[in-house]
């Protein structure tokens, strides 16, 4: 969803928009796959099962992608202001639309007020919080990554994945409480992982089309593990509640996936394409309109509802046509943000982005100060 890069690679665009799909369509599955659940079969819930698992996929690719551009380039303080401002734009809006003017049945009240007015601190978006998390510590991130030798980060990765993702990933067939980090944590693995591709590649990565087929099938194992814990519930209790489980983004078959899946798209040779790199352009915008919470409400608990025809026709041709008129309409309402409001705060920003730019250059300053200080003791790194 997020790239500042005025270059854009129109292979990694493309990754964003299939990976918005994929997030879409995982909304649909977890939010709106039952609109009417007595007139659901089995084989729909297999099918809600299978739409669900691309969620956290392209969860982690997005991330992966904002890693492997900015491992290599300066933190932006002015990127930062322009995230927070997108989400908060989005927030402010349609708490005025939808829970001010009463049509969502959300009360009023101080928490509400507050989440919608500092939707970041306040998690009103998990990813956003999670991510601005994560760019603020991009220069000490990157400041790791560039003062110490290839095999301490390897090493780094190796540790934090088996703490982060294997373990949590099999300590669920020992009947325990599964061992996860938060989504900061994890966000910074990946961004690890995304950093050592971009700074030391294989020749092996280039191979789009094996990387592809390759996540394919990571894709089909999940969904096979998954009907395997089905059946597993109906023997075994403790599995009732974790029918889904290996969708998390931190298992790894889904951090597998993941990788394959962008690494296959790192490997393709596009063109560069105006038409992709517009309509990728407003994937953030796309998450923050149709995941609101005020949104997320009108759409699937009343709009949706109001008009399910998921009875009558299968899953996978109910969720195509509602994803095929959500996405252009998401993808319209943020150009038109882009041409109006986005660029009147840009022009403001710009014109007064000096006094704020030292702000930052002296934090990232004494950042990096403090992280040579603690890698001179932990690895003897000058």
């Amino acid at each position: 969803m997020l790239q500042s890069q005025q270059k854009r690679c129109s292979n990694f665009e493309l990754l964003r928009i299939v990976c918005l799909l994929m997030i879409m369509i995982h909304h649909y599955a977890i939010h709106g796959g039952y609109f009417s659940q007595a007139t659901h079969t089995p084989a729909d819930g297999y099918s809600l099962l299978f739409l669900e698992i691309g969620g956290k996929i392209g969860v982690n690719c997005f991330v992966l992608i904002s890693g492997y551009f900015m491992a290599s380039s300066q933190f932006k303080g002015k990127n930062l202001v322009s995230y927070f401002a997108q989400t908060w734009f989005y927030s402010v809006l349609f708490f005025l639309l939808l829970a001010l003017t009463g049509v969502s049945s959300k009360p009023l009240r101080m928490n509400t007020v507050g989440s919608a007015l500092f939707p970041c601190s306040m998690s009103e978006y998990w990813f956003m919080t999670a991510f601005i998390s994560l760019y603020f510590c991009i220069p000490i991130l990157n400041f790791i990554i560039h003062h110490i030798s290839r095999k301490t980060l390897l090493t780094i990765i190796a540790v934090t994945v088996f703490i982060w993702s294997v373990l949590p990933t099999f300590s669920i067939f020992l009947y325990k409480k599964p061992f996860n980090s938060n989504n900061l944590t994890w966000f910074i693995t990946l961004y690890f992982i995304a950093a050592y591709i971009r700074l030391y590649p294989h020749p092996v990565l280039k191979k789009a089309r094996r990387h592809l087929f390759y996540s394919g099938l990571l894709y089909i194992s999940i969904f096979c593990i998954s009907i395997l814990l089905i059946f597993l519930s109906k023997k075994i209790d403790y599995y009732e509640k974790e029918l889904d489980y290996f969708c998390s983004m931190q298992t790894l078959p889904v951090l597998l996936c993941a990788l394959e899946l962008f690494i296959g798209f790192r490997g393709m040779r596009l063109p560069t394409s105006r038409w992709i790199n517009t309509i990728s352009s407003t994937a953030l915008g796309a998450y923050l309109i149709h995941d609101n919470p005020y949104v997320r409400e009108f759409l699937w608990d009343n709009l949706l509802t109001k008009w399910d025809f998921s009875a009558q026709i299968p899953v996978f041709v109910h969720c195509l046509i509602v994803v095929s008129i959500l996405f252009p309409l998401c993808v319209l309402l943020d150009l038109l943000r882009q041409k109006t409001v986005h660029k009147w705060f840009m022009k403001f920003l710009n014109n007064h982005w000096d006094s704020y730019k030292i702000i930052f250059e002296k934090c990232r300053v004494k950042v990096c100060h403090t992280a040579s200080v603690c890698l001179k003791k932990l690895f003897g790194t000058q």
